[in-house]
């Protein structure tokens, strides 16, 4: 086995062009290295790609070129050292490439923590299977690996040594120590006795000599010879440590409350103690010492007192006219004077170069550290911070995302979600709260093509020696998923405690072919709830108010009502927030926990048969697969079939994400089938209802479906209920009476409260006190939330044309200049990633495209086709009813000669008395 093992080793590392520009010294070493495992016929697998054995070739280039400028050092302690192992001799001819004196640099230290990383990654290295088979370049790797351990573990001694050495509080070598008296008799012609004294290190051993008297006896001669050492003590040097001169120096620097300079302390620690270690700094050290031995004193040691410092009013004139320009800056957004879109100073040298421009040719201007540090420091606890002279109001900061949209509604409607809580707290064992959001969709790449999920995410626990990365978001996207989220509440005991608790379900949909919508999302809710067990009589839902849970849709209405029969409820109550205000919607909040499943995710499709991939690679995006799919057969199960296990990676990560304890679940997707049979009982509701046609024309005629709505529904702009009636001929008899979620009233006749839920809780309610009931949608107010004024929306500007997804009449993208073709594919994609319905906005909030491309917001389903479609000539198909669509229209002739535009209307349009719309009438 390892023989045929050894056979597939057939690949070498490939060399870098030494004709590169770029090519560097350390290239070079790699060159040398990829040499070297030829001449030792060492290769790898060829299953390897050619990264992943450069990977592996710079693991030994890498630990090479760190030890460059150090091997002979590491040799000469190897060679009296026998814990330290030498350098193969293999890798001797390696030295001299990383050339610090050729670079004018000091050769840094060798790092401990640093030779033991590469000590690991080496025996890694030498792990490999492949690695074994290169025999004896195989073992010289492990003895240089062992090199790095066996040095990086002398350093880790030598270093505690020395730090314990430090921290005596007597002298590493005392005289008594390293003091001899040698007797000599033999080879002068008097008896002498001689003193070495010995420090150890670069110092030279001292000697003292001296004659000894005649016939003198051993007790007296030991006896004189040790008072003569001691009356030599203070001629001979110490060797001080750094906590000795540390204890002295915090004891008298202070004292007298001036401060005396540390030079002048180490000159007079050194005086009186004789220490004979290296100075602190040589320089000021020895200008102290030759002002001692002077005796004069005009003799400057330090200049550095002479220089008193700047001037402090040498810039005054440059912050003064800063000063007025801060003041100057308006904040952007008229509603938050403290908040600003767009930061006026691109740079500190940008607005150093502003304020310049605006003072006298000879005023000094300051450089950018001194600028910059008069700024408001940024956090306290920094040790720069001390630098910051907070002269200027303006700080260093990034831009952040958390602004809120205002409406007007947003009072209203936070009264309406606290009386939807209080009520499920009154009737908790009956009632069931749920909450529900899509997230943003997860973009996903082509086979072999991994694209990142989109998601703003922190650092990631990876391998060593591993690289985590993925594709730019230039890389074309087709297709892409859409995470539900259903929070299932557990309703606490009061109201003011959390509902952000419960259990969390997720379901993952294909964007192509499970695209989002009332009746889909009503299927998964009945699935959940069933797979939850016993159902309680009362449920209650609480959404964002998107196209798929705006509660003032037919298509909603009647997915909710079939979705309370289904599921045999005695009372349905679905809320949503304000638009702009998604984020008190607690299935919002969600978001953040699935971010830590779905960040620093790269993702990529299966590859389907090889018909079918010549297919998808014609499509442009989601619109043209699923017009592919309606001809190509088994397209669509391949397509879904390529997305699974992805889809199952996916869904193992999000069940590993807890909300208080509890591990979200998943759920898979609603098959068109089961969705199908759901919307079919729309007939059973009312036959007159067409299956996908759901707008106020379309439902003109049901009038079955009226009379239940009026019987058995309430109708609010941001709230729809459903309850069983008392007639026993149309509906079960609840279990309990139960009252309507009351509209909010307000308590004041100023409008700044709504009543308590106690106190308007059985009582008929309206919504008088809604304040957009009260103050009718004018135009200014949709100039101001669509971001331009009505008269740039004219045919000149349209770019683009999107169809709603309810109504199918085509609506105009306007844009005040052309569109770049980048510009242009951002849009397209952004067209395939969600759906537009009339009246919303086109771009989502942060998007590049935010405040270059504009809809109308003074539309709805019922609105007729814009006179800007017709006149952009952006669309071949003008020759639709402006009403309903209908291909073919031709316009009013008649109308025609007194009008220069006629809209074209379908006769059955006219049957239904609507008006020819016409403009700009001919003067004759």
């Amino acid at each position: 086995m390892s023989n045929a093992r050894h056979l597939t080793c057939t690949k070498n590392p490939i060399r870098i062009n030494e004709e590169n520009p770029r090519f560097t010294a350390k290239d070079a070493l790699f060159n040398k290295v990829c040499g070297m495992f030829e001449e030792c016929q060492a290769k790898f697998p060829t299953t390897f790609l050619n990264d992943e054995v450069k990977r592996y070739t710079m693991i030994l280039a890498d630990a090479l070129w760190y030890l460059n400028g150090h091997f002979g050092c590491v040799q000469e302690k190897a060679s009296h050292i026998p814990d330290i192992v030498a350098i193969p001799e293999r890798f001797l001819d390696f030295e001299g490439f990383n050339d610090y004196k050729r670079k004018k640099q000091k050769c840094p230290n060798l790092q401990s923590n640093v030779l033991n990383g590469h000590a690991k990654t080496l025996l890694q290295l030498a792990s490999k299977q492949f690695c074994v088979n290169w025999k004896d370049l195989h073992d010289d790797i492990e003895n240089l690996a062992t090199t790095f351990s066996s040095y990086s573990t002398f350093l880790d001694n030598s270093n505690k040594q020395q730090k314990e050495q430090q921290n005596k509080f007597t002298p590493s070598r005392q005289i008594e120590k390293v003091a001899w008296i040698d007797l000599d008799f033999s080879s002068l012609s008097s008896e002498v006795a001689i003193c070495r004294y010995d420090p150890g290190g670069s110092n030279t051993t001292i000697t003292y000599v001296w004659k000894l008297p005649a016939n003198i006896p051993d007790a007296e001669l030991l006896t004189s010879s040790t008072c003569i050492v001691q009356g030599l003590r203070q001629n001979l040097f110490e060797f001080h440590t750094r906590q000795m001169r540390r204890d002295f120096l915090y004891k008298f620097s202070n004292l007298g409350g001036s401060r005396i300079p540390p030079q002048i302390m180490r000159a007079i620690y050194a005086e009186l103690t004789l220490d004979a270690s290296a100075d602190q700094n040589p320089e000021i050290d020895q200008r102290a010492r030759m002002a001692i031995l002077g005796e004069d004193p005009e003799l400057i040691i330090d200049m550095r007192h002479l220089n008193k410092g700047r001037p402090g009013d040498t810039f005054n004139q440059f912050f003064e006219q800063l000063e007025k320009e801060v003041q100057s800056i308006m904040a952007a957004d008229e509603r938050r004077h403290n908040v600003e879109h767009i930061a006026h100073y691109i740079s500190v040298p940008d607005l150093i170069k502003q304020v310049k421009s605006k003072l006298p040719n000879d005023a000094p201007i300051p450089s950018e550290p001194t600028v910059l540090f008069s700024f408001v420091l940024k956090n306290t606890h920094n040790n720069v911070s001390k630098l910051y002279k907070s002269k200027v109001p303006l700080r260093m900061t990034i831009q952040t995302r958390q602004l809120r949209a205002s409406h007007m509604d947003d009072h209203f409607c936070a009264a309406m979600f606290k009386y939807m809580r209080e009520y499920s707290v009154l009737y908790r064992d009956e009632t069931t709260f749920v909450c529900l959001d899509d997230k943003s969709k997860l973009d996903f790449g082509e086979p072999s093509l991994a694209l990142s999920s989109g998601v703003r995410g922190k650092k990631a626990i990876i391998r060593l020696n591993s690289m985590l990365s993925c594709l730019d978001h230039d890389c074309q996207s087709k297709g892409s998923l859409t995470p539900s989220v259903c929070l299932d509440v557990d309703i606490p005991d009061a109201t003011d405690e959390s509902f952000y608790r419960g259990q969390v379900t997720l379901g993952m949909k294909d964007s192509v072919f499970q695209p989002s919508n009332p009746f889909r999302h009503a299927v998964e809710l009945q699935h959940i709830l069933n797979l939850k067990g016993e159902q309680k009589p009362v449920l209650m839902l609480f959404t964002d108010g998107d196209p798929d849970h705006r509660v003032t849709y037919h298509a909603v209405k009647l997915a909710l009502i079939i979705l309370f029969k289904r599921l045999g409820l005695e009372m349905l109550v679905a809320g949503r927030t304000a638009p702009g205000h998604s984020w008190t919607n607690p299935a919002e909040r969600i978001m953040s926990l699935l971010n830590l499943a779905f960040q620093n995710a790269a993702l990529s499709r299966n590859e389907c048969s090889s018909d079918m991939e010549q297919v998808l690679k014609s499509c442009g995006g989601m619109a043209d697969i699923r017009r592919k799919a309606e001809t190509v057969k088994d397209l669509k199960a391949g397509w879904i079939a390529s997305l699974q296990q992805m889809i199952t990676m996916l869904e193992e990560r999000v069940k590993r994400v807890q909300l208080k304890g509890k591990s979200f679940s998943c759920i898979p997707p609603a098959t068109n089938e089961k969705v199908i049979e759901f919307e079919r009982e729309v007939n059973q509701i009312d036959p007159n209802i067409v299956m996908g046609q759901y707008t106020q024309q379309h439902l003109k005629r049901a009038e079955r479906y009226k009379q239940f709505i009026e019987r058995h529904c309430i109708e609010r702009q941001y709230c729809f209920q459903i309850k069983r009636c008392n007639d026993e001929m149309c509906c079960k008899k609840p279990t309990k009476e139960r009252p309507w979620v009351p509209d909010p009233m307000y308590s004041d006749a100023n409008g700044t409260h709504y009543k308590k839920l106690e106190d308007v809780i059985g009582t008929e309610t309206s919504e008088k006190d809604r304040p957009s009931a009260q103050k009718q949608t004018v135009t200014a107010v949709a100039e101001e939330q669509q971001g331009c004024k009505n008269s740039v929306l004219v045919g000149q500007n349209v770019r683009m044309t999107v169809d709603c997804t309810d109504c199918t009449k085509p609506r105009c993208i306007y844009s005040k200049l052309k569109l770049t073709p980048r510009e242009m594919r951002g849009l397209k994609l952004l067209l395939n990633s969600h759906d537009y319905s009339c009246g919303a906005g086109i771009t989502t909030d942060g998007h590049v495209l935010q405040g270059k491309v504009f809809v109308k917001l003074q539309l709805n389903c019922q609105s007729p086709i814009e006179f800007s479609y017709y006149s952009s000539g952006i669309n071949g198909k003008l020759d639709l009813c402006c009403y309903c669509k209908a291909e073919g229209v031709q316009q009013d002739k008649e109308l025609k000669k007194q009008f220069r535009v006629v809209l074209p209307v379908c006769q059955t349009c006219l049957d239904n008395h609507k008006p020819i719309l016409k403009r700009n009438p001919i003067k004759k």
